[in-house]
């Protein structure tokens, strides 16, 4: 489902003859059945910013009597599974450890494959997807140098991912990187770090690893 389709907003049609008070009773009545409606359902996460009125964290009670409520839920979990898919899609298969050396760190906390659970993400602002295999940067530019290297999957796996990702869910940012740090990297004890070279004039620095980043907007 669109990511469009969970920015829920709720305009009602309300009786004059009530009074204020009874009018903004019932529309937040109506927008918090329909927001929990949303959730039982599974049509959007439990997971959401509500803006009463344009005001953030007020009581839906509070609302005006042709007032206005907006439920934003965050769709991070979502995207960053639909992200993992498409990426390990476009891995190639050949022993399959590429493909199942995703990461994806939450607001700085990575989690393998294994352990990711989107209904975890709570209130992140930002997911990062890399892959740990020392060789990502080739995979994704299909080039050592000026040579030219051969896989059985296209190259720009983020940058198509990015696309994807942004078309799937409109109201996210996602963006590729070319180099990153891995997000909890050994040194810190947190997690896997990407590789470091080990000949030449840059041995000892970290390999660089291209990756997607999806956000909540501002």
């Amino acid at each position: 489902m669109s990511g469009s389709a969970f920015r829920r907003q709720v305009t009602l049609y309300v009786n004059q003859n009530l009074s204020p008070a009874a009018q903004s009773a019932h529309l937040a009545r109506t927008a918090i059945e329909g927001r929990q409606e949303l959730i039982r359902t599974g049509r959007a996460p439990d997971n959401y910013r509500t803006l009463v009125d344009g005001r953030e964290g007020v009581p839906e009670a509070q609302v005006k009597p042709q007032g206005m409520i907006v439920y934003r839920f965050n769709l991070l979990g979502e995207a960053a599974v639909f992200a993992l898919e498409f990426l390990r899609a476009r891995s190639p298969v050949r022993g399959g450890k590429f493909r199942d050396s995703f990461w994806a760190a939450v607001d700085g906390r990575p989690f393998s494959l294994r352990t990711f659970d989107p209904e975890q993400v709570g209130g992140a602002q930002e997911i990062i997807i890399y892959n740990t295999q020392p060789y990502s940067r080739r995979v994704q530019v299909q080039f050592d140098g000026a040579r030219r290297l051969r896989f059985s999957v296209p190259p720009d796996m983020f940058g198509d991912a990015m696309v994807a990702v942004r078309r799937r869910f409109p109201t996210l940012d996602a963006t590729q990187l070319y180099r990153i740090k891995a997000p909890g990297s050994n040194n810190e004890g947190r997690g896997p770090g990407l590789y470091a070279l080990k000949n030449g004039r840059r041995a000892g620095k970290p390999v660089d690893s291209p990756a997607l980043v999806i956000s909540v907007r501002g």
